[in-house]
């Protein structure tokens, strides 16, 4: 069996926090041996808005190797304005989410997760 966490828990995009090894060396060592990429925050959705989105999550990925960690899931996008009609995005922000929502299943599949969880909107 398998333990894991969310990898947003220890990696951030903060200026000035820890490093995609250092994060994956805590989770490693808290006893966790899987993982879930979080594509809306972080360095999942860092890895997904790049310029280069499959080179940057094929180094999350082979950084997970490296230490050990499989990527379990990958956690798409998602925006809670979409579920409040007073917040609703603007159409360009909508086209943006619509983008990288569509970009996630290959995320997915670059990462070697075998599942995809998607909030219904």
């Amino acid at each position: 069996m398998k333990t894991g966490t969310s990898l947003k828990f220890a990696a951030s995009s903060r200026e000035g926090a820890l490093t995609l090894g250092e994060s994956l060396s805590i989770i490693k060592n808290a006893g966790f041996d899987a993982i879930e990429v979080d594509l809306s925050s972080g360095v999942g959705a860092q890895a997904l808005r790049s310029s280069d989105p499959a080179k940057s999550l094929g180094e999350i990925r082979l950084a997970a190797e490296e230490y050990g960690v499989k990527i379990v899931s990958v956690h798409a996008p998602h925006d809670h304005r979409l579920y409040i009609p007073e917040l609703q995005p603007t159409k360009e922000e909508s086209a943006e989410f619509d983008r990288l929502l569509s970009l996630s299943a290959e995320a997915a599949h670059i990462l070697g997760a075998e599942i995809l969880v998607v909030h219904p909107v």
